[in-house]
């Protein structure tokens, strides 16, 4: 019988990610939820991304690359997934003494790059696009205070 994580790495880290979701939902349930009969409270957001980060790691557990299982290649540590998880750690470390925007530009801008994307003007049209409509939405709307930094004082 092969190695589980030599013929199925995704099972691997896809088993990991249902154990982080789990343990992240048993503590959004602990956010004290005292919210208004309209109002979602603050334990649905983070409820809801956790349920997609549980949904996708199910589905990368259950399904199963062919040409990796076809092959007895050795689990060799995804420079990809290095290099991103190495970023999502600088960029925790970062979010507070730089702050929401410039923090997740930089961020979204390297994910983009370390998935393959290789165009400048699309690397900056989504590192910008994007962190600024989810701060604006978050202000503005939502009412919720992001992290500040520098952009944000300027703002």
């Amino acid at each position: 019988m092969k190695n589980l994580t030599t013929k199925f790495p995704q099972f691997l880290i896809g088993s990991s990610f249902l154990i982080v979701a789990v343990a992240a939902f048993m503590g959004a349930l602990a956010i004290d939820d005292e919210a208004s009969p309209g109002d979602p409270g603050p334990a649905s957001y983070p409820i809801f991304v956790i349920g997609l980060i549980f949904v996708c790691a199910a589905l990368l557990t259950i399904s199963q690359n062919k040409a990796q299982a076809e092959t007895d290649q050795k689990l060799r540590p995804n420079k990809q997934l290095v290099m991103l998880v190495v970023s999502l750690g600088a960029y925790i470390a970062l979010l507070v003494p730089l702050g929401y925007l410039l923090s997740t530009y930089v961020f979204t801008g390297v994910v983009l790059r370390i998935a393959g994307e290789r165009r400048p003007l699309v690397i900056a049209i989504y590192a910008f696009g994007i962190p600024s409509v989810i701060f604006y939405v978050f202000t503005s709307f939502l009412g919720v205070s992001l992290p500040s930094g520098v952009l944000e004082s300027l703002l």
